[in-house]
């Protein structure tokens, strides 16, 4: 379901049970399918999927072949992109940025970039690369 003021451009699909709505732009060879949803002024673009029962909302970005499913939540004014997964129950929010990165488990990332690591907990910064 599309509704509200979302933008669905350039290739981009949302199909399933997913839900887009409010001021989301989805472009870019993006999807959103199964039951996802993206709503708030959020936008997923650049080959990023969101899937399975994630939820991307507030003025979040996921873009850069990102991938973002299961239970996932990416929000506020996070970024989640260059190939980065988010998974499991894990979130994202804040003013964190997450690039090349896995982010599952029970992690909740809140603020800081955080790249190229397996993060699973919140305080599990040893395996993972904070800039």
């Amino acid at each position: 379901m599309v509704y509200g003021e979302a933008t669905i451009t350039d290739y981009a699909w949302v199909y399933g049970y997913a839900r887009v709505f409010g001021m989301v732009s989805v472009s870019d060879n993006a999807e959103v399918y199964g039951n996802a949803e993206v709503y708030g002024d959020a936008e997923v673009y650049g080959d990023a999927k969101v899937y399975g029962d994630a939820k991307v909302y507030g003025y979040a970005k996921v873009f850069g072949y990102a991938r973002v499913f299961d239970k996932a939540k990416v929000y506020g004014d996070a970024k989640v992109y260059e190939g980065a997964w988010v998974f499991d129950n894990a979130e994202v929010s804040g003013e964190a940025e997450v690039s090349g990165a896995l982010v599952h488990g029970e992690a909740t990332i809140t603020e800081g970039k955080w790249t190229h690591g397996d993060i699973t907990e919140v305080n599990c910064v040893k395996e993972a690369k904070r800039s």
